[in-house]
């Protein structure tokens, strides 16, 4: 089961309203800001890490709050972009993905696609913002 992300980049009605209008502008604004989230979540998963070194596995684990640790690259070849006019998905096959993200009862949570998209909103919003205003 796929895990996906639907976060609302534009607030603004109005101005989601005039993005979903903007034809292919708007189609471009949604592809490209759904790959920066997904090269966002890359790199905060590429990045070093402080939590447990476990001898059977190839790199330091992560400790909770840290975007998770790359050990196999599942987690990272699962992702997918889709978007469409004003809307933006961020898709992820690995079943560990909700694990890891949201923590469970047995494992604190190693965010990685809310600081992405947190990260990217701000860029998103300003070409968005651009396109409207031309």
């Amino acid at each position: 089961m796929a895990f996906t992300a639907k976060l609302k980049i534009l607030d603004d009605k109005r101005l989601r309203a005039l993005i979903a209008d903007a034809g292919n502008q708007g189609q471009a604004w949604a592809e490209e800001t759904a790959e920066n989230i997904l090269d966002e979540a890359d790199r905060l998963m590429q990045g070093s890490k402080t939590g447990v070194q476990y001898p059977n596995l190839p790199s330091r684990s992560s400790a909770p709050g840290e975007a998770p640790a790359v050990q196999s690259g599942e987690l990272i070849r699962s992702g997918k972009a889709e978007g469409r006019g004003a809307s933006v998905r961020v898709v992820y096959d690995d079943p560990k993905a909700p694990m890891l993200e949201l923590g469970n009862s047995r494992v604190a949570p190693r965010p990685f696609l809310r600081p992405a998209f947190d990260a990217e909103k701000p860029r998103a919003i300003k070409r968005a913002k651009e396109i409207v205003e031309g």
